[in-house]
């Protein structure tokens, strides 16, 4: 078995063995026939070509797997420690249970060891026994389990009357509420509250870019809850879909207002927003959050894991 950095002109065959990965978001999910156009896999495209990411294969005779993986995060800067991210771990499927998946792992941590990497995350699906094993056996743990909620536009719901869209100086009253389901805002060896200015600043200036949408539920004119929503163009061109796809990023909820209140939000923002789909990801530790979601018409499409690997010096 030969190990080794893959070349230019593999890319575009590294990209279609993506079409393999049955238990990835776009995939799992059988309501998506209905919706979908077909599936093309633009996220491993996106990650493949990405001038920084690392790529590895493993040949016998034929490549029969790969690994791919950012050596160093932006968010380091922020987060205090040196962190890398393994993006897609792929083997064709008449190859597994040959060790081929736990080989590019570790070639993949040699590498980012050299790289003087202090912690390594990875995402897959909540049930894919291999894979959990693969990288548990390396010595990653579990850090964060997350929910993807979809809203698959099967009922119609009516714009509120007391939702409207909100300007940047009104989104103040939510920043000590501001949450997202990351699995780095859970390690305590990180700089949990740099990070989360970091995100927070991020988060303003998409909003005041126009690169989030934000609404709120706004009873005598004062909002007390929000909701933020983005186009994915990247799951549009994945699924292939004849109407937008769309993300709501965050809801958040000021002390004093109802829980009902975040049901009118996600109602309106499904009549606000016509789509083939929207989606929201929820740490599966909110179950208040989950509840809500359910009760305004979203259901459960995918559960996935984040794991974390700290790397010795």
């Amino acid at each position: 078995m030969e190990i080794r950095l893959a070349r230019p002109d593999e890319i575009p065959f590294l990209v279609e063995m993506c079409r393999w990965f049955t238990t990835s978001p776009f995939q799992f999910d059988d309501r998506l026939e209905g919706i979908a156009g077909g599936f093309e896999p633009a996220f491993g495209r996106e990650m493949l070509r990405s001038p920084s990411t690392v790529t590895y294969v493993a040949r016998d005779g034929e490549i029969v797997g790969f690994i791919a993986f950012h050596p160093l995060s932006p968010i380091s800067e922020y987060a205090g420690k040196r962190i890398g991210n393994i993006l897609l771990l792929v083997v064709k499927p008449e190859h597994q249970g040959k060790g081929i998946g736990k080989t590019l792992v570790k070639k993949a941590l040699h590498h980012l060891r050299n790289l003087q990497i202090e912690l390594v995350t990875v995402g897959t699906d909540l049930y894919n026994i291999p894979a959990l094993q693969v990288y548990t056996s390396q010595g990653f743990f579990p850090r964060l389990v997350w929910h993807i909620f979809r809203f698959y536009y099967d009922r119609e719901f009516s714009l509120s009357p007391l939702v409207r869209p909100l300007s940047l100086q009104e989104i103040s009253p939510f920043v000590p509420y501001f949450s997202r389901p990351l699995s780095l805002l859970k390690d305590k060896i990180l700089n949990r509250e740099a990070l989360r200015t970091y995100l927070v600043d991020k988060w303003k200036n998409q909003i005041a870019q126009g690169k989030i949408f934000c609404l709120g539920y706004c009873p005598n004119d004062t909002p007390v809850a929000l909701l933020t929503v983005q186009q994915d163009s990247l799951a549009e061109k994945t699924l292939q879909t004849p109407k937008p796809v769309y993300k709501i990023l965050d809801l958040l909820l000021l002390p004093q207002a109802e829980r009902e209140t975040l049901i009118t939000l996600l109602r309106d923002v499904s009549a606000r927003f016509p789509a083939s789909l929207m989606e929201i990801w929820i740490d599966a530790e909110q179950n208040d959050t989950i509840q809500v979601v359910e009760e305004a018409g979203f259901r459960l499409a995918y559960s996935g894991i984040t794991l974390h690997a700290l790397l010795e010096k």
